[in-house]
């Protein structure tokens, strides 16, 4: 049974995703959200140094006196090494995604698990107590980091969803009560 203070937790989430999103941060402080979401702290080093070289190769290319076309197309090569980087560090957060999603499986396959190890009369063991505001955790960093790179749904596969569901649907089918012994 949710709780107030797991609603809390979806709230901040979302709260947080919003304002680390493109909406809000990306206005703000574009340069910080490119940082975080476009390429990663290790792969935004790598974008400063591709444009740097990019900006010194422009002047020496412009100070030679080639065409305006030349130029343009030299700058599209830059632009198709960007969108390479972006895309690495897009895959990247959708492995995590997924690692979340994952984990927050494997937590309510363990809720019946732990459910069944403690009788009825004992009341709810910590682990009982435990397992649900983890799972809020795991879905509240989930929907911060959705709602924070939008383009992470895109990315992730129809066969994820598909094997995900299937966990999901098979965890539904298993009893959540011990069943009363028979004597």
């Amino acid at each position: 049974m949710p709780r107030r203070s797991h609603a809390y937790l979806l709230l901040v989430g979302a709260a947080v995703g919003l304002l680390a999103g493109p909406a809000v941060l990306g206005r703000v402080l574009p340069h910080v959200h490119e940082r975080m979401f476009a390429f990663g702290p290790a792969g935004y080093r790598e974008v400063e140094q591709a444009r740097a070289e990019h900006q010194a190769g422009r002047e020496r290319l412009h100070a030679t006196g080639v065409t305006e076309i030349a130029l343009i197309e030299y700058d599209a090569a830059l632009g198709q090494r960007l969108d390479t980087l972006r895309h690495t560090h897009l895959r990247r957060m959708t492995g995590w995604l997924h690692a979340l999603i994952l984990a927050l499986v494997v937590f309510m396959l363990l809720e019946p698990l732990a459910a069944s190890r403690n009788p009825p009369s004992a009341g709810r063991s910590r682990l009982q107590l435990t397992l649900p505001v983890a799972q809020y955790a795991l879905l509240t960093a989930w929907l911060a980091l959705v709602l924070a790179q939008p383009r992470l749904l895109a990315e992730v596969s129809a066969l994820f969803v598909l094997i995900l569901l299937l966990v999901v649907l098979g965890a539904a089918a298993l009893p959540l009560t011990r069943e009363p012994e028979r004597s």
